[in-house]
């Protein structure tokens, strides 16, 4: 290979995943057992290149990114910045190789820079894939910057939190960890509107195959961590056919957390009962668990705020 420019030709299995987040560019390289060197060259859409990490350089004549070689076989996370011209709007592909002891193989991962129109009238979601790492990676396109919480589902009907996350261009994205463990999934994102806790929510909780099994109230009476309240659960068969907490009780230990909120309604080791939902307007959504002696029991649960 001459000064990592040229590469050779026999082919090895992909040991660099390319992540793209905005106008940043990490490849993280971790090179197979045995090797002695490597080198890592990235062709870039735009050509305003800064940022290289690990004395790397640009080559704008052969528009490449240029790190290496290095004389071992020690994984790094490689990254630079590639600007866009003003006025850029679309998708833009990205490539590159690396080459562990002269055998090439392709980068693998984002395989390209996309920039939404300007001004960003519309919130979407941009999903990435990374085969090495196992990822599935989401991000907030267009939006002026505001906060949008990301919803995730298996069947369109329930959702359960994600995160909080901003454009795209603020440089955040989530990693769904259990994406690769489920069949299908969808993802939503919906501008946050600022949660109130506080009054007194008609609530309902559902067993593992959606049967409703208790009703009752769920009070919050401050709204700055750690929330305080009461409740009073009661159910609605008898004799209480499920492990959701019945009877009343007060809580002074709820988190809200953008429009999250977590609330214990006992800490003990042997008889935990924790509520786990979304504060969107006047409606909570969520799950209730339950651990102590024998198996552990899960379900839905969903409140209303009384007006």
């Amino acid at each position: 290979m001459m000064a990592g420019t040229t590469l050779a030709t026999a082919a090895t299995a992909p040991f660099v995943e390319r992540q793209v987040l905005g106008f940043d560019v990490r490849l993280v390289a971790a090179p197979p057992a045995g090797t002695t060197n490597y080198l890592v060259t990235e062709r870039p859409p735009f050509g305003d290149v800064g940022n290289i990490s690990h004395s790397g350089s640009y080559d704008p004549a052969t528009r490449t990114v240029i790190f290496g070689p290095f004389s071992d076989g020690e994984a790094r996370t490689l990254t630079y910045t590639d600007y866009s011209p003003c006025g850029s709007e679309g998708r833009f592909g990205v490539s590159g190789e690396a080459a562990a002891n002269g055998a090439v193989s392709a980068i693998v991962g984002d395989d390209y820079v996309e920039i939404p129109p300007f001004p960003p009238l519309d919130i979407r979601l941009l999903l990435r894939w990374r085969p090495l790492s196992q990822q599935i990676a989401i991000q907030v396109m267009g939006g002026s910057g505001e906060p949008c919480f990301i919803l995730a589902s298996t069947n369109l009907q329930d959702w359960v939190y994600l995160g909080d996350l901003g454009s795209v261009f603020q440089g955040f994205e989530l990693v769904d960890t259990e994406a690769p463990s489920q069949p299908c999934r969808f993802y939503r994102a919906q501008t946050i509107p600022l949660p109130q806790p506080l009054g007194t929510w008609d609530y309902q909780g559902y067993d593992a195959q959606g049967s409703l099994v208790v009703t009752g109230l769920l009070s919050f009476t401050s709204s700055v961590n750690p929330l305080a309240g009461t409740w009073d659960f009661r159910p609605v068969h008898t004799p209480h056919q499920s492990a959701h907490f019945v009877g009343l009780g007060t809580f002074t230990n709820a988190i809200l957390s953008g429009s999250q909120v977590t609330v214990d309604l006992t800490t003990m080791i042997d008889n935990s009962f924790r509520l786990v939902g979304l504060i969107v307007g006047d409606q909570f959504t969520g799950q209730w668990h339950w651990d102590g002696e024998g198996p552990s029991e899960s379900g839905s649960a969903a409140a209303s705020r009384r007006r």
